[in-house]
């Protein structure tokens, strides 16, 4: 039987809260705040800012604490700090001593925050995160020569090291011949829009965007596709592209000893059109489907496809990623946008769990691909 009540919107006085009293305790965020090593979390962070030099920062835990509940989140800027001004137990977590109704900072400052954490500063916190959650306390860091010599006594082997890698999915969407050159055509005839607006030309270049257009659709809609269809509509799409890549070059010309016309966004796109094309040509002329570092996406043109040979799919595309697993604690050793062979990195993978723990691993869990002379 449904449950019938008035849906009519009271006003926010008017709705009842909690709050008048303490906070919940077992709150996941209130759970967090105590257990996480915030004084050396913040000295990590606090390295890359001068004592002495430029404007006051904003506070260390809240900069710290704001990075960690956007990653939790999967949030954006913005909405990180519209989840501030919102949420109570998120205020306590960044270190507050009263609920507040304005923004902590304005979404721009992520940008600073990030940059200067970095990827060494981030990798630090984490290693000391895990560092205390083992009971090692503080990091210590690598142990100097002199201290070596010292230490004759060797340190029985311990513990058990799982390892093993894996690809790291960019998302993108799944890399064709001829879908790759529609996009890349249809960015060159971006670009010239945007440099024919800055030329005195009266007339601008002829793209042959409808007729490409056209030809890409009847393309894609065919459900049988030879492997002739598919080559003649690859050729089709190059020379368009390279018809383009003309008309740009040419119009480039007329700029020299003046301001560039492409912002550095669009330079970038450009070169890397002009890479693709040369690698699409010359897998069209030699009649192959494969050529040296491979570009699979125009913005993201550092992605490499990675054999991987599995059931589900035997190409991934991503960050090829050697993964260790220490007392459940999981850390990313090796991390290459190209397709590596595992072979080489056993000995890696046990050094670097020597000099984190200080003796070598009792037992080492891997396949077999590790197994090597």
């Amino acid at each position: 039987m449904l449950r019938q009540k008035d849906n009519k919107q009271i006003e926010i006085f008017e709705f009842e809260h909690p709050f008048e009293g303490e906070l919940d305790r077992e709150n996941r965020w209130v759970k967090l705040a105590k257990i996480l090593p915030w004084d050396e979390m913040i000295r990590i962070y606090s390295k890359s800012l001068s004592r002495d030099k430029g404007r006051y920062g904003i506070d260390g835990r809240l900069a710290v604490g704001s990075m960690i509940i956007k990653y939790r989140l999967n949030l954006s800027d913005r909405e990180v700090i519209e989840m501030l001004q919102e949420n109570i137990y998120l205020q306590y977590f960044v270190g507050f001593h009263r609920f507040t109704k304005e923004q902590a900072f304005d979404a721009s400052l992520f940008v600073h925050i990030r940059k200067r954490l970095g990827v060494k500063a981030f990798d630090e916190m984490t290693q000391t995160i895990i560092s205390v959650s083992e009971g090692r306390g503080r990091l210590k860091g690598k142990p100097t020569d002199k201290r070596k010599g010292k230490d004759k006594k060797k340190k029985p082997n311990k513990g058990k090291l799982k390892i093993d890698a894996t690809v790291a999915d960019q998302m993108i969407e799944y890399p064709t011949d001829h879908t790759l050159l529609n996009k890349a055509r249809e960015e060159s005839e971006r670009l010239i829009d945007i440099i024919f607006k800055q030329t005195e030309l009266e007339k601008k270049p002829r793209t042959y965007r409808r007729k490409a257009r056209k030809d890409y659709l009847g393309f894609s809609k065919k459900r049988q596709k030879s492997g002739k269809v598919v080559h003649k509509a690859v050729g089709k799409q190059l020379r368009y592209l390279k018809r383009d890549i003309g008309h740009i070059e040419r119009m480039l010309d007329l700029f020299i000893g003046k301001e560039f016309p492409l912002n550095e966004k669009d330079q970038k796109i450009l070169w890397v059109i002009q890479e693709l094309y040369c690698q699409q040509s010359e897998m069209y002329r030699e009649n192959k489907h494969s050529v040296k570092d491979r570009i699979v996406n125009i913005y993201q043109p550092y992605v490499r496809p990675i054999p991987r040979g599995k059931a589900k799919s035997k190409t991934e595309f991503g960050a090829k990623i050697g993964v260790s697993l220490v007392n459940g604690f999981s850390r990313i050793n090796k991390l290459s946008w190209d397709a590596y062979s595992e072979s080489k990195d056993l000995e890696k993978q046990v050094e670097d769990y020597k000099e984190l723990y200080g003796y070598y691993p009792e037992v080492v869990l891997a396949d077999k691909v590790y197994l090597t002379r």
